[in-house]
């Protein structure tokens, strides 16, 4: 039902159908045969004899011949090897990524995590490393790999400026490591800037006598410690730090948890003392010995303008889903930001939207108001915003939203955004020069056009032939044909809905433009475009988001939303969320205690790592992102990383 009514919203929302459709489960990984793993091993002889580069050649020639099988995370492994070993350090990343995404908690899956840091770590990427590194932090790592890539973060850290965080997180790494297992049991030396036990517990406890102003800023290491053997030194240096700030309570809340994790601890005794202090000032946490920190910052109200009622209903509850989540209503959603949501009902009718958004404007402590959502209520509602100087986010598909006011904002799916990030790929990536383009004959269709002549041309391609179609009675071969006799090109791009794609497939035969690579913009991802069969294999398409993503935020959002509201996340979800996300950090983190303030927050937004990407505004408050790239490889939707 869910997916039936995503799909008939696709005409009112957009030009183009943009919502994420019912995912498939992942890709089954085929086993080994016994004839694979004889190819395998004799690669696998010449690695250890150190012929790389026929090594390097005969691993690729394994993924050409046998993608995706048992065997495939561990080719990508050794090319990461070869490459970390012969400097290709670019080529050894990606490599490494794509076997660590393989490996799961194997030793050299686990590996390949730690190698691809090493490999940004000596491209001077310092500032990726530590995302990489995170995929280590559990127990899962043995004590050499986890000793190393605490040492690293911190290596990394020191490169950089304002990481302190990052670098008090290595030394914690390391020393958890070390008091986990006990003395080294395997040889760790090799490495010239390895942090020893010793170091690390000196690093840590001047971290501790060192008066922090924000405790804040430190919060983050509690949960990622909590319950392991260094988790006492972080709950004893905030309890101390948020009791000198004044926050009695949130102090309060850190000494209870570590007189209730830690109750032989070094500071036990300090720690009981300085809570029965806060106790004797009414402070106190009534029997809860496992409530989270509370979030940081001032709570600050947004507004909320969706329609929760009418023929709008079911989309504008799952973009209150997504902000929901972001604000930590409901667990497994957190939140590091305290915001208080004043949610209004437009009914889908723009005068009530207006009106709506008038009685926000007039409560003078809510600082922003994320909507409207459908086309039709943008016309009334940004007038209002601009008469009361209210800064709205609208997720709206409409093109020109945040161009009709100085207040208006604009977080969604746009054409702009689509096109760029599917002609860099393909003109500067892979080199494709030579485009044509077959799109259907309505408004929606001109402005993917005139998009993608702009971005072809701006990377000196060119755009060789372009034609329309009417509709699904349409003769697409006549169509096609037109388009083949302009000139020869090297990719197709059809930028329509996923059902329109698969009527046009049979007639690419029948005019004889079997070898053309197929592109497609956000309406291709469902997953009944693998009905379309072998043709699509090595299509190239994008999204706004992808649930299927191996990036580790995505993931974690795809699972907060599925276990919280019971169904997985569509692209109205990630969008809500990203945008409650990242107007509450920037109130959070900044103090922004006025409307003019978050505006030019908002304007001055620069990469906000968001699920559906970094998020940047542009001059006119319009998001924009690199999309996710995706392709259809051995009859599934995939990432293309």
């Amino acid at each position: 039902m869910r997916a039936l009514l995503i799909l008939i919203l696709l005409p009112v929302l957009f030009s183009c159908a943009t919502f994420q459709g019912e995912k498939g489960k992942k890709a089954q990984v085929i086993p080994a045969t016994q004839e694979m793993q004889k190819e395998f091993n004799a690669v696998e002889r010449l690695y250890f004899a150190k012929k790389y580069d026929l090594a390097r050649t005969g691993y690729q020639d394994y993924l050409k011949s046998h993608p995706e099988n048992a065997l495939t995370g561990k080719t990508y492994y050794r090319l990461g090897e070869i490459g970390l070993t012969q400097g290709n350090l670019d080529e050894a990343i990606s490599f490494y990524r794509k076997a660590a995404e393989r490996g799961g908690q194997s030793e050299w899956g686990m590996d390949a995590w730690y190698k691809q840091a090493v490999a940004l770590h000596k491209a001077g990427k310092y500032d990726k490393i530590f995302k990489v590194l995170d995929h280590l932090s559990g127990e899962g790592a043995s004590q050499a790999l986890a000793v190393k890539a605490g040492s690293l973060r911190v290596s990394a850290a020191k490169k950089m400026t304002g990481q302190e965080v990052e670098e008090i997180k290595g030394y914690l790494e390391v020393l958890d490591a070390y008091q986990r297992f006990g003395a080294a049991t395997t040889p760790m030396a090799e490495l010239n800037w390895l942090v020893s036990s010793s170091q690390a517990e000196s690093e840590i406890r001047d971290w501790i006598k060192v008066e922090s102003k924000d405790g804040n800023q430190w919060a983050s290491l509690a949960a990622r410690f909590s319950g392991r053997p260094v988790g006492y030194f972080v709950f004893w240096k905030l309890g101390n730090t948020f009791n000198a700030q004044g926050d009695y309570k949130k102090a309060y809340l850190y000494l209870n948890k570590l007189t209730q994790e830690y109750p032989k601890c070094e500071f036990i005794s300090e720690a009981r003392d300085l809570r029965a202090e806060l106790e004797k000032r009414g402070i106190t946490v009534a029997n809860d010995t496992t409530a989270e920190p509370a979030p940081s910052g001032d709570l600050f109200s947004v507004g909320v303008l969706l329609p929760l009622s009418g023929k709008y209903a079911v989309y504008g509850e799952s973009v209150l889903h997504g902000i929901e989540c972001a604000a930590g209503m409901f667990e497994p959603c957190h939140s590091d930001f305290k915001v208080n949501l004043v949610i209004r009902d437009t009914q889908g009718d723009p005068k009530m939207a207006a009106r709506r958004l008038k009685e926000l404007a007039e409560n003078k402590s809510i600082l922003g108001v994320i909507g409207p959502l459908p086309q039709v209520e943008v016309d009334d509602v940004v007038p209002v915003a601009e008469a009361q100087q209210i800064p709205i986010v609208a997720l709206s598909q409409r093109e020109d939203v945040a161009r009709l006011g100085e207040m208006a904002f604009r977080n969604f799916l746009t054409v702009q955004d689509q096109v760029g990030t599917l002609v860099h790929y393909a003109c500067k990536e892979k080199k494709w020069k030579k485009m044509g383009i077959f799109y259907p004959d309505n408004s929606a269709g001109e402005e993917f056009l005139k998009q993608f002549e702009q971005e072809v041309n701006s990377c000196g391609g060119k755009v060789v032939a372009k034609q329309s179609y009417h509709g699904p009675a349409e003769n697409y071969v006549e169509g096609l044909k037109v388009l083949q006799a302009q000139g020869k090109f090297q990719a197709l791009f059809i930028p329509d809905v996923y059902r329109r794609v698969l009527e046009i497939i049979p007639s690419l035969e029948f005019a004889n433009m079997s070898d053309v690579v197929l592109l497609g913009g956000a309406g291709w991802d469902h997953r009944d475009l693998l009905g379309g069969g072998a043709r699509l294999e090595g299509a190239v398409f994008v999204d706004g988001f992808f649930e299927g993503s191996g990036q580790y935020g995505t993931r974690d959002f795809s699972q907060m939303i599925q276990s919280s509201y019971g169904g997985a996340p569509t692209l109205l979800e990630a969008y809500a969320y990203d945008t409650m996300k990242l107007i509450g950090n920037m109130v959070s983190r900044h103090r922004i205690d006025s409307r003019s303030g978050l505006h030019d927050a908002l304007l001055g937004l620069h990469d906000f790592p968001g699920v559906t990407g970094d998020i940047s505004f542009d001059k006119d408050g319009d998001a924009r992102r690199k999309l996710f790239l995706l392709t259809v490889s051995n009859g599934d939707i995939k990432e293309i990383q």
